[in-house]
């Protein structure tokens, strides 16, 4: 019944969801009202399975290449891809990051193996290979902001994206310079000490991205001599 809670005032392909009048009445356990509940149940899941349907049909697809921890993306859809993912040797493939956040957004079908690939095994297997959570919520964070993001680098258990600001001319076998860099760590992570600051210096923004165990991210900014915190 939960999958039924996101379509509740839905209208899917010319259909409207069953209506319910207001309660006036005790069940009483008849055969006759077990027969109506089971029709209307019957009704939504249908509706919802028609959703899915429509919504796959639009969704890019690809595979997932555990030997290589990226996604191959077979079939591109949309207007995504401008921003997405990268092309190496006539392949368009998605870091873990970003195959994570499409197929969670039901963007992108991914098959690992004989199988579609659902969100849950997505995190277990995607997030992996020296990735972790707290990477993957700046991301999307900053992906939901409106933000370009791409991986840069990792050391150790901290990971450095490259973000850029959305515009009308962006292409990405252009880069260019971010419009920041963000270092993404855990309280438990030391703060980077000055050679790492100054491997990492740009003439973008600098943030410092820290993740506690409730998945609050903090920003801090990093300038000469100073570092203090951002309402993000």
């Amino acid at each position: 019944l939960d999958l039924l809670g996101h379509v509740a005032m839905a209208k899917i392909g010319g259909y409207s969801l069953p209506t319910k009048c207001s309660k006036s009445f005790q069940l009483e356990g008849s055969q006759y009202e077990a027969a109506m509940l089971e029709q209307q149940l019957t009704q939504q899941v249908e509706l919802v399975k028609r959703d899915i349907d429509t919504h796959r049909k639009r969704a890019s697809s690809g595979r997932w290449l555990p030997s290589r921890q990226l996604a191959l993306v077979d079939t591109p859809k949309g207007s995504i891809w401008q921003t997405h993912g990268r092309v190496s040797n006539g392949e368009l493939l998605l870091n873990p990051l970003e195959a994570l956040y499409l197929l969670e957004h039901g963007n992108f079908i991914v098959t690992n193996e004989d199988h579609v690939m659902s969100t849950e095994e997505a995190y277990k297997v995607m997030l992996s290979g020296g990735l972790h959570l707290e990477h993957y919520q700046v991301y999307a964070h900053l992906t939901r902001a409106g933000f370009i993001v791409y991986d840069n680098s990792q050391s150790g258990s901290c990971l450095m994206l490259d973000v850029y600001k959305p515009c009308k001319n962006f292409k990405k076998s252009q880069l260019g310079s971010p419009y920041g860099r963000v270092l993404v760590v855990r309280p438990s992570d030391p703060f980077p000490d000055k050679r790492q600051l100054v491997a990492m210096e740009t003439t973008s923004l600098l943030l410092y991205a820290v993740v506690d165990a409730s998945g609050n991210i903090a920003y801090y900014e990093v300038q000469t001599g100073h570092v203090h915190q951002l309402l993000i």
